[in-house]
């Protein structure tokens, strides 16, 4: 199966002249690939199919009341996860990371460095590179300049 787009493709080569066996060398496909796009004009239409469901969907309406409950602060994964496992959840830690990320981003006010616990990063253009200077902004943090 091809997506969309290759086989929009093979079309728009054979208009140009080309032969399925040159289309079917520049495209990396199969000669008989080739063919069975050219036969059938129309797009295979594939229906959208349903999310699959996952270990952690049960626990999500939880996961948003306890994250709606922290606001301003963000609660780590691995703290959430130790609740999650105290409440049956058996999955692992890279699951409710990929789930907590959007939500972490989202947010404006959270986990955008302002807590005053963190070290601020100096701003680019307060070091200069060569003169002597350090260039580092990791380095720079105990200047607590602001941003």
């Amino acid at each position: 199966m091809l997506t969309q787009e290759l086989s929009v493709e093979i079309r728009v080569l054979a208009r140009q002249g080309m032969s399925i066996r040159a289309i079917a060398q520049q495209l990396r496909v199969s000669r008989n690939t080739v063919r069975k796009y050219l036969r059938n004009p129309g797009l295979p239409i594939y229906p959208n199919r349903p999310a699959r469901p996952t270990k952690l969907d049960p626990f999500k309406p939880y996961l948003q009341a306890r994250i709606q409950a922290a606001k301003p602060h963000w609660i780590p994964a691995t703290v959430l996860l130790r609740e999650l496992r105290e409440r049956g959840y058996s999955g692992g830690l890279s699951q409710l990371k990929d789930w907590l990320s959007p939500l972490r981003h989202d947010s404006p006010d959270i986990g955008n460095g302002s807590s005053s616990l963190l070290p601020r990063l100096c701003h680019p253009s307060l070091l200069r590179s060569g003169a002597g200077l350090i260039n580092k902004p990791e380095v720079c943090w105990f200047t607590r300049l602001p941003v």
